[in-house]
């Protein structure tokens, strides 16, 4: 069973390890001291920001594979396009997989994508001081509230995937991996925002003309995640897909279908693995 695993030692001896990350002064002791390597798991998960009691055994090569495909900027695209529901009819995603998308990501995450760029509009934006007029961005402007004089674009929330190429009756043990998951990233999330906001919140006048365009920015600087189960198969005795989204849901996970998003048929699967093949050997 995948849980928070517990502090044996020290000031939080016998608390959740969210309780000691969150002590960063005590945090950077620890890892100034010898006998702290004597814990692995809790010394992986604080400086390496790794999960190390977990079955390495599931990443196969059809696994592989899979994440290979987002290497590809339009597979990116329709992953982001499911995952918020938008709508590709006039919309521009701006989304290069060379900046935005990371494999085996903090807290072994297969993979990561992002903050992206994006609006319901396609008209072009080449000058950086660009401000579009047509009907869709209006639109898109009041629907998002967007406060006078900021850039029309809004960021999506970053994802955190988990991809499982077959998935079976096992899928509670996937479900309590994933919650360890989660609870380390928010963590790790909730730490991160903090730094945020005491950077800016005093100093806000100094970069906006109003509080409003200040509260606007720092909603769509702050990181926000998204947690995702990629699904390649999936073939239970027990429970339909529909069940499955529903039991991932209850734990603010959506689950995604690769048919329903991609393609994968033999042709592009070569295509995405001879690239990745040709770019090692440039490396």
């Amino acid at each position: 069973m995948e849980i928070v695993p517990i502090v044996p030692f020290g000031k939080y001896k016998g608390q959740p390890i969210t309780t000691l990350l969150k002590d960063t002064n005590y945090l950077e002791w620890c890892k100034q001291q010898d006998w702290f390597k004597k814990f692995p798991i809790v010394y992986n998960i604080c400086v390496n920001q790794t999960i190390v009691n977990q079955n390495e055994n599931s990443k196969t090569p059809e696994h592989n594979k899979i994440q290979n495909l987002f290497l590809e900027e339009e597979n990116v695209k329709k992953l982001l396009v499911k995952v918020f529901k938008l709508k590709l009819n006039h919309l521009y995603i701006d989304c290069d997989p060379k900046y935005s998308v990371k494999f085996e990501k903090q807290y072994n995450w297969d993979l990561f994508i992002d903050r992206n760029d994006f609006c319901y509009c396609s008209c072009p934006d080449d000058d950086d001081d660009f401000k579009c007029v047509c009907e869709e961005n209006k639109n898109y402007i009041k629907r998002y509230n967007i406060p006078k004089n900021r850039d029309f674009r809004k960021k999506s929330e970053n994802i955190y995937c988990e991809i499982k190429s077959l998935l079976g009756d096992d899928y509670p043990c996937v479900l309590r991996k994933m919650n360890t998951q989660i609870k380390l990233t928010d963590n790790f999330i909730s730490l991160e925002n903090d730094k945020f906001k005491i950077s800016h919140e005093k100093d806000w006048q100094r970069y906006y003309n109003t509080y409003e365009e200040y509260k606007f920015a720092f909603q769509e600087n702050i990181i926000k995640p998204n947690y995702i189960l990629l699904v390649k198969d999936f073939t239970s005795s027990t429970t339909t897909k529909e069940q499955l989204i529903q039991i991932f849901q209850q734990s603010n996970i959506k689950v995604i279908f690769l048919k329903d998003i991609i393609e994968t048929d033999n042709t592009q699967i070569m295509k995405i693995e001879k690239m990745r093949i040709k770019t090692m050997l440039k490396n």
